[in-house]
């Protein structure tokens, strides 16, 4: 103890070699750590709440697998698996591996054919793509392109933000600021398809595979909004699992 000669109140010292500590002292620290256990409790599930909005997302680097399928051109670069009834199974957008440009020179000759494709699986939620490399494709024969099934869901605005789907999917995490909206702006204008990620009024996430009114790519005229929040209306159709929101671009607007 230490005495104030102008008060005549006395301090504790806490001499970390002595025997025991003061209990002002003891009393002072027993707060902190419970009030730091208690804050690293409630941060903790404020982040695990954050990371449950987003569906588990998967990229098995290092992994190749093989899957037999029709190559569609429309809407966008895809692989599609026919099921045991003559309709499609499974319907993967194709990205090309090791990169961030679109499929499109990899398909080319084999639009509507019957192929061999190996390639490595990117998937978050329902959303699945095949990232595919240079020789990937083979001719695997002939036989009945599957029936895919499309139904027109109308007009629609959506509040949400443009997306590329390849780093979305799984290649990356959900990131913001600069570096995301870099990253997205770079894989949409080489030609990764721009997906439109909005929510539906149960606050589930929805991923609309985003086109022109006509089914044209945009992604050039996407860029100037990639990963900010926007507002935009169009004709969403779906094509087996997909959802493809054919957008009216003068529609769009920041929020």
């Amino acid at each position: 103890m230490a005495k104030d000669e102008r008060t005549g109140s006395e301090d504790e010292f806490y001499v970390g070699y002595a025997g025991g500590m003061p209990p002002a002292t003891a009393r002072f620290l027993r707060r902190i750590i419970v009030l730091s256990i208690g804050a690293a409790v409630v941060c903790g599930a404020a982040f695990a709440g954050l990371a449950n909005r987003f569906p588990a997302k998967v990229f098995e680097f290092g992994t190749q697998r093989e899957f037999v399928g029709w190559v569609r051109a429309e809407p966008v670069p895809s692989l599609v698996v026919p099921g045991p009834n003559g309709r499609s199974a499974s319907h993967y957008l194709l990205a090309h591996g090791g990169t961030k440009f679109g499929a499109h020179e990899l398909i080319r000759g084999f639009e509507k054919s019957l192929v061999r494709a190996r390639g490595t699986l990117i998937y978050r939620g329902d959303q699945t793509m095949l990232d595919i490399t240079p020789g990937a494709l083979e001719r695997a024969g002939e036989g009945l392109e599957p029936i895919s099934v499309s139904e027109d869901l109308g007009r629609h605005r959506f509040v949400g933000e443009i997306v590329d789907s390849k780093c979305y999917f799984g290649v990356m995490n959900p990131a913001t600021g600069k570096t995301h909206r870099g990253c997205a702006a770079r894989c949409i204008s080489s030609g990764t398809p721009p997906i439109l990620l909005a929510r539906d009024r149960n606050g589930n996430p929805l991923h609309l595979l985003l086109v022109g009114a006509r089914g044209e790519a945009v992604n050039g005229a996407v860029l100037p909004y990639v990963a900010e929040s926007v507002a935009l209306t169009g004709r969403v159709l779906r094509l087996d699992h997909l959802l493809i929101l054919r957008a009216d671009l003068s529609s769009i607007e920041r929020l």
